[in-house]
């Protein structure tokens, strides 16, 4: 019979050393929009029930993502002018370390990738935004991630098309998710559960860790 110290060992080992990166949330857009319909008021995200979302690009149904792993190919959000964005808010990482943060994104027609911006935010949708650093390339679909600067207290997203350019340059947007490390001691996956050196940093679990 396992001692309970045992059992919360074996619990920390497969959330921890055995998963590594997990996925906190992910979003696709869903199925079900309509061309240019407005982010608040559309029920079909992926996570409607858990996370707000809202700002003033659009939905499209058109030129649906491709090109990379995991491109969802259905709706996708539109940044149609100067100053549209999209946030996601109420987002929960306390509990995660070495956040990762990617999404698919097309630049349509927009002269620049340097005028889409990604930000976040620790205190809520009103508070200040902190853009994340990241490189954002090429004309068609593809993936880009960023772990750059990204504290675990972050509550909110922000995806915006910035105010300098050309008025009509668009980006699309779509298939985001945020992964992290489960917080606390992990395992090598080998060796006594009891044992201090199993476990980085050294020392057996304890229920604070």
């Amino acid at each position: 019979r396992l001692a309970c110290g045992s059992v919360f060992a074996f619990l920390l080992l497969m959330s921890g050393g055995v998963f590594g990166q997990v996925t906190i949330f992910s979003e696709s857009m869903g199925t079900t929009a309509s061309n240019s319909d407005v982010i608040s008021t559309y029920t079909g995200f992926q996570n409607a029930s858990t996370l707000p979302f809202s700002g003033s690009a659009v939905m499209r149904t058109s030129t649906t993502s491709s090109g990379y792993t995991g491109a969802s190919a259905s709706i996708n959000v539109g940044f149609t002018s100067f100053d549209k964005d999209f946030i996601i808010d109420n987002i929960n990482a306390s509990g995660y370390t070495g956040l990762t943060l990617s999404f698919g994104l097309l630049k349509v027609n927009a002269a620049s990738n340097a005028n889409f911006k990604i930000s976040y935010s620790t205190t809520g949708t009103g508070g200040t935004f902190t853009d994340i650093p990241i490189t954002l390339s090429g004309s068609t679909w593809a993936l880009f991630s960023s772990s750059a600067s990204i504290p675990n207290n972050i509550t909110s997203l922000r995806f915006y098309r910035n105010s300098a350019g050309t008025s009509g340059w668009e980006f699309r947007l779509d298939d985001i998710k945020l992964t992290g490390t489960v917080s606390g001691k992990t395992s090598t996956g080998t060796g006594d559960w009891n044992t201090a050196g199993t476990w980085t940093p050294s020392g057996v679990p304890s229920a604070t860790d």
